[in-house]
C-alpha cells in the first residue's frame, strides 16, 4: 500500500519529466480506459488495484465543492 500511495503521489511529477512513449505507459499503469472525445478525456476507468485512492480523490473533491458552494435556500 505504501508503494502505492508514493507512487500515485508522484505521478504528477512523472508525467511532466516523462516523453510521449512513457506518458503512454503511465496511462497505461494507472487506467483500464480512458475515453477521449474531441480531444479531451472525458472518462477514465482506473486499474482495480489503484481504484481505491481515485475513489478517496473524488469523494474530497465532491466534499471540498459542497463546502464551498451556497446554502440551497439562498438560490433563487
Amino acid at each position: 500500500m505504501k508503494r502505492l500511495t508514493d507512487f500515485i503521489t508522484n505521478v504528477s511529477e512523472g508525467w511532466r519529466v516523462a516523453d510521449q512513449e512513457h506518458r503512454n505507459d503511465l496511462a497505461r499503469c494507472l487506467f483500464q480506459e480512458i475515453r477521449v472525445k474531441d480531444k479531451q478525456v472525458v472518462a477514465v476507468k482506473p486499474q482495480p488495484e489503484l481504484a481505491p485512492f481515485f475513489k478517496l480523490n473524488y469523494e474530497d473533491y465532491v466534499n471540498k465543492r459542497l463546502e464551498k458552494r451556497p446554502r440551497g435556500d439562498s438560490n433563487p
